[in-house]
């Protein structure tokens, strides 16, 4: 990673910002104001107008009942990275506002039709109530049934025009409650029919606010129009054509303005990071500087990109400094990419350390597939990987459930799918049925109920976790070498002290027992035998006049010497004593935790004992139970057994060599 300075006429800001987002391979650095003596920094007016636009879209899309971050994606590649202006995008934004709006609109078009139809009805009903209503001071009520008396007494005394529909006439029912009269009345003054309705309140009435909706606001004309009923019909008639025309016009043009608001949040999201772009940069009067972190194997494509656009221009290339904390910038292979979002819980890759992508994805997939041996689930797993990762529709759905991206997820799927499927295929175990006896030596037909195929899977998990720590070891070796700490490469902590202690503290236990950890194997092409058998020797083997047997006891402690000779050359030998106490320590309960890999395994088996309890209950209950064990095992025990491989990885397994205090390398990408 080099730390790259650009000097350039503040006329080409623009230019060279959109250059650097197309090119996506620069992460800003924050220039302080006083490093250049003369240059500030300058606050872009827009970028808080910006933001705010973003969420105007993000809220119109909300209260439209969209997922905008569906339809991002799709629109992002086809959105000109250029400059855009604020006022155009409002104008676009209020023209996605009256589209969005129609269903609004239609809401209020549809009650304004039923009270159309509603004073059409009554109208047919009583020829005094247009008569009635062409009045300046009129209104309707609605009162209960039950004070229609009392309601037709009191407007009665006050003098009142009105008209009184009870429920037994007319079809006006239903547009008022159950158990309510509506009355239509008119008074000389607007004072006096607010003290009518006051006074009526008493009797529980509520007023009806009708809007007519004629389009007509001369008063004549609004009394000539009530007075002929055709009118409102033919109103009425209009609306339900609005209507219709408003419904299509909604349903034909939707996908394409959701397509149009996403793209609309593209440009104010290219305009929001130029903008903040512009704060990270400083200023003099004609010259502005910039500056970047940019990997080092795209440095000449940056400076060709740069010279392209001027003469003027300025670059100055820096290594990182001892002070810097450059971003980190690692190399995946592609097939590797849905383990990012595990192993990167390990933490970012400082300066200094190395992230053997291939090697750890390996590990995590081996142990998962140990814990999870059955090819029928196995490929079970992979049918739902590639449907999460390929078929949109289910993709989309996992991410919104599960808020992480389907493809990861799926490809997740497949890799562990791959690997429960070939560990399946050497257990013999097809949908909790044992198909065939296991392939693996030292395991018998139907291993879960004899003791010795229990105990041996238990040794195959030691002997897994501790090839995994002897690889930790020269992971820790290599790292360092790999940095020219020469001197940590032989006497660290992991290097040969920590290989000598880790023999020495394993054999002395072995030995001390008696174990066979691995019966002879011979390699046919090279013809050589491998075997990890302790013979037992008991209290012999700390015996130290007997070297033949208490060898490991002299391979730990002379570990520890080689621990302490490096701490006298480093000046630290304070801190090698306090290491003497935590190591046996961690390598005894690191080897031991993955005694786990034999419980899930084991756990996984036991299944197949219940399976046959099934069998014996009769054919229906033996296929409910296959169905459902399996679903079980499947959900549920599928994700406990990622998360303990995963545990396995980032505890006992990375903490030797790894120490992930990084961050992630961020590029200015529009």
């Amino acid at each position: 990673m080099y730390k790259i300075t650009v000097v350039y006429p503040k006329n080409l800001e623009d230019r060279i910002l959109l250059s650097i987002g197309k090119f996506g391979w620069a992460e800003l650095i924050n220039i302080r104001e006083d490093e250049f003596v003369g240059f500030k920094k300058e606050m872009p007016l827009e970028l808080h107008s910006f933001h705010l636009f973003m969420e105007h879209v993000e809220k119109l899309a909300s209260d439209s009942g969209i997922v905008l971050d569906e339809y991002i994606p799709s629109v992002k590649h086809d959105v000109s990275i250029k400059i855009y202006k604020f006022d155009e995008l409002q104008q676009e934004l209020e023209e996605s506002r009256r589209f969005f709006g129609i269903p609004s609109e239609l809401e209020d078009l549809r009650k304004r039709l039923v009270k159309l139809r509603l004073i059409h009805e009554l109208v047919r009903e009583s020829p005094r109530i247009p008569k009635i209503l062409s009045q300046k001071h009129s209104t309707v009520i609605i009162f209960p049934e039950d004070a229609l008396d009392q309601v037709r007494e009191n407007l009665s005394q006050l003098g009142l025009n009105f008209e009184i529909l009870h429920p037994e006439r007319g079809k006006y029912r239903e547009f008022i409650p159950e158990g309510h009269a509506i009355a239509f009345l008119a008074a000389p003054s607007k004072d006096l029919l607010s003290i009518v309705l006051t006074f009526l309140r008493k009797f529980g009435i509520s007023e009806l606010e009708i809007d007519l909706g004629l389009g007509i606001e001369d008063e004549e004309a609004r009394r000539m129009l009530l007075a002929d009923p055709s009118r409102i019909k033919t109103t009425i008639g209009e609306l339900e054509s609005r209507i219709r025309d408003l419904e299509e016009r909604f349903k034909a043009g939707f996908k394409q303005e959701v397509l149009k608001l996403a793209k609309l949040w593209c440009k104010a999201d290219i305009m929001r990071k130029i903008l903040t772009a512009k704060t990270m940069i400083v200023k003099g009067e004609f010259t502005a500087i910039l500056r970047c972190w940019v990997p080092k194997e795209r440095i000449d494509e940056f400076e060709r990109i740069l010279r392209e656009l001027s003469a003027n221009i300025m670059v100055i290339k820096e290594r990182p400094s001892k002070t810097d904390k450059p971003p980190s910038h690692t190399k995946r292979p592609k097939i590797l990419y849905p383990l990012t979002s595990i192993l990167r819980q390990m933490g970012y890759p400082g300066k200094e350390d190395i992230f053997p992508w291939l090697l750890t994805g390996i590990l995590w997939a081996i142990m998962f597939g140990f814990m999870f041996p059955d090819f029928g689930q196995g490929l079970a797993l992979i049918a739902m990987g590639i449907s999460f990762a390929f078929v949109e529709k289910i993709r989309r759905g996992v991410e919104r459930l599960l808020g992480f991206s389907g493809k990861k997820v799926g490809g997740l799927l497949i890799l562990a799918g791959s690997f429960a499927t070939i560990f399946g295929i050497f257990f013999g175990e097809f949908f909790l049925t044992e198909l065939y006896p296991p392939l693996i030596p030292e395991l018998h037909e139907h291993w879960i109920k004899h003791m010795s195929s229990i105990k041996w899977v238990i040794k195959i998990a030691l002997l897994i976790g501790i090839i995994e720590m002897f690889l930790a070891m020269l992971l820790f070796i290599y790292k360092n070498i790999k940095h020219k700490h020469f001197l940590e490469a032989i006497l660290g902590e992991w290097a040969l002290p920590g290989f000598l202690m880790y023999i020495g503290l394993l054999s002395l236990g072995f030995h001390f027992i008696g174990i066979t950890l691995l019966r002879p194997i011979r390699i046919p092409l090279l013809n050589v035998e491998i075997s990890l058998i302790f013979e037992e020797y008991g209290m012999a083997v700390l015996d130290l006049g007997n070297p033949t047997k208490s060898w490991p006891l002299y391979a730990f402690i002379g570990g520890i010497a080689l621990l302490l000779l490096g701490g006298l050359i480093e000046g630290n030998v304070g801190e090698k004593f306090v290491a003497l106490i935590e190591m046996p320590i961690s390598m005894l309960s690191n080897t031991l935790s993955f005694s786990r890999l034999a419980g899930f395994l084991i756990g996984h088996a036991a299944f197949t004992l219940v399976l046959e309890k099934f069998a014996i209950m009769g054919s229906i209950a033996f296929g409910l139970g296959l169905i459902l064990l399996n679903v079980l095992v499947i959900l549920l025990e599928g994700l406990v057994v990622s998360l303990q491989s995963l545990r396995l990885l980032l505890y006992e397994f990375s903490t030797k060599w790894y120490l992930g205090e990084g961050r992630a390398f961020n590029p200015f990408r529009l």
